[in-house]
C-alpha cells in the first residue's frame, strides 16, 4: 500500500457522483445500442459492397462512411465526459475542428 500523503486531498467515493445514477447508465447502454446498429448498418452497406463491387459506392463509403464513423465515436468521448461532470473543450474529426470559446461553439478548419 502506498503511504498516505498528507499535501493532497483525499479522492472521492467513486460509487457517488456523476455517472453512476440510473439516468447515466440508461444514457450508456443507449449508447452503446446506437453504436450497435450503426455497426450492423456498416456491415450490411459492407456485405453490399462485397456481392455488388461498384466504384462509387466503395468511394462514398470511404469518404463519407469513415469520416461519419469517426465522428460518432468521438462524439461518444464527449458525451461520456459531460455525463461525468468534464466540460467541452475541442472536438477534432479530419479537417473539422469544433471548439468551445466562450460559451459558444466554434466551428472551422483544423491546422494542427
Amino acid at each position: 500500500m502506498l503511504p498516505r500523503r498528507p499535501d493532497l486531498a483525499p479522492l472521492p467515493d467513486p460509487t457517488d457522483g456523476p455517472g453512476t445514477g440510473v439516468r447515466d447508465v440508461l444514457g450508456t447502454l443507449a449508447a452503446a445500442l446506437l453504436g450497435g446498429l450503426l455497426a450492423w448498418g456498416g456491415l450490411q452497406l459492407a456485405g453490399d459492397l462485397v456481392e455488388d463491387p461498384s466504384w462509387i459506392a466503395l468511394a462514398v463509403t470511404l469518404v463519407v462512411g469513415m469520416p461519419g464513423v469517426l465522428a460518432v465515436h468521438e462524439l461518444g468521448h464527449v458525451a461520456g465526459g459531460q455525463a461525468v461532470g468534464f466540460r467541452f473543450v475541442m472536438l477534432v474529426v479530419g479537417p473539422v475542428e469544433v471548439k468551445s470559446e466562450g460559451g459558444r461553439r466554434r466551428w472551422g478548419l483544423n491546422t494542427s
